[in-house]
Formats: structure tokens, sequence, C-alpha cells
């Protein structure tokens, strides 16, 4: 079943002016992992950064957990 989407150009452009396009480098074999992984459960990077932003900015023991593991 293929499903198509009509959004008005105004709504497109305005969910694009609300995102901000950035590049990390990141490990390699990780990412490809997680590639995988987002494959195997329908989950995107888009999805799993604005999670952690989200977890990263509302919840103390999930960024404490971040800086823990820094190198």
């Amino acid at each position: 079943k293929t499903t198509i989407y009509i959004i008005n150009k105004k709504v497109m452009n305005k969910l694009k002016k609300e995102r901000v396009l950035t590049s990390v480098k990141v490990d390699k074999v990780k990412f490809e992992d997680f590639k995988i992984e987002c494959y195997r459960q329908k989950y995107t990077m888009t999805e799993l950064v604005d999670a952690a932003l989200e977890m990263y900015l509302t919840d103390d023991r999930f960024k404490n957990l971040v800086h823990s593991l820094k190198k």
C-alpha cells in the first residue's frame, strides 16, 4: 500500500524553518550498526536526536549519564 501526502507549500516552508541542519562526525562502525537497527525499528536519526535533545534539556539524570560517558 502506498500513501501519498499532499502538503501545502506554506506548511512545508514553516516546517523547514523550524528545523536546523547540522552535521556531526560519528564512529563509522557504530553508525553502520545504528542504521541497521533503525531500519529494523523504523526509527530515524532525526527522531533519536530530537528525543535525546528533549531528554538532555529536561532530565538531569539523562544529562548526567551523557556527561559520564564522555571520553
